[in-house]
């Protein structure tokens, strides 16, 4: 965003804080009626305590800067809720998950070589998630960065990324309940096989960690909120259209919150 344009709108945002509060501007833009408005924001700490809705193209209108905040505010939550995510994934070592899968399984134990499977899937979900993660880091730093302002498609896009995410977090945690003993019985093994020296304790750390109580893991998973069904593309599609409900409600409920204009 030009500095000139950052400077006017930050101008505008003043007008309306208090003298202890911080303030900001988002760079992204969104279009009602041919103005695009802006959300800046006040800040006590590191805490919004409410928001603006700003335009350089003519005077502010309550109805409009209220739609401009339905987009706004849901992109920039859940776009931030991603990145996050997604960065906190990429710092996982791919040798947490290779190196234990490379070790030969010379037993007949079923359970270990259930274990072993049941591993395997965890490993091709996170690497799902991360060429997935990349995808959508691209579309946002070389798309919509670049562009400055966003359409009811990218908030719709963001949300549907959203929800592939929590289905990926789903599967994992599934896993990691329904073949918690395997996993056990395949994370004994490793610790039995001479490869296990050779390992960092990072690495031993994450194969006897995974199987977490399955009491947390259950607690987990309900948090997920998600609505089941057998067929993964139609549980996809539920939770998405649940996603674009719930997030309309939460921005609603924001609204309370929002300074300029009333």
């Amino acid at each position: 965003m030009e500095k000139t344009i950052v400077k006017k709108l930050m101008k505008k945002i003043k007008k309306h804080k208090t003298w202890t509060e911080g303030i900001f501007v988002n760079p992204i833009s969104y279009r009602v009626n041919n103005k695009l408005y802006y959300m800046g924001g006040f800040q006590k700490g590191n805490e919004v305590v409410a928001t603006a809705y700003v335009t350089l193209d003519g005077e502010e209108v309550r109805e409009e800067a209220y739609e401009a905040q339905l987009m706004l505010s849901n992109f920039a939550d859940i776009s931030k809720n991603i990145l996050f995510g997604g960065e906190e994934r990429m710092k996982i070592d791919p040798a947490y998950f290779t190196g234990p899968l490379a070790v030969p399984l010379t037993t007949d134990q079923s359970q270990v070589k259930e274990g072993a499977e049941a591993f395997t899937k965890l490993w091709n979900v996170h690497q799902d998630y991360l060429q997935d993660f990349s995808a959508y880091k691209d579309y946002y730093e070389k798309d919509v960065m670049v562009r400055e302002e966003i359409t009811v498609d990218d908030v719709r896009t963001t949300q549907k990324t959203a929800s592939k995410f929590n289905m990926y977090q789903y599967k994992t945690l599934k896993t990691l309940l329904e073949k918690n003993d395997d996993l056990k019985a395949f994370a004994a093994y490793i610790e039995s096989a001479s490869a296990w020296k050779t390992m960092t304790n990072h690495q031993r750390e994450f194969i006897t960690g995974i199987t977490s109580t399955k009491e947390q893991l259950k607690k987990s998973l309900d948090e997920l909120n998600l609505i089941e069904h057998e067929d993964e593309e139609k549980m996809l599609q539920l939770n998405y259209e649940q996603t674009i409900k719930l997030n309309e409600e939460q921005m609603l409920s924001q609204q309370k919150y929002i300074r300029y204009p009333k």
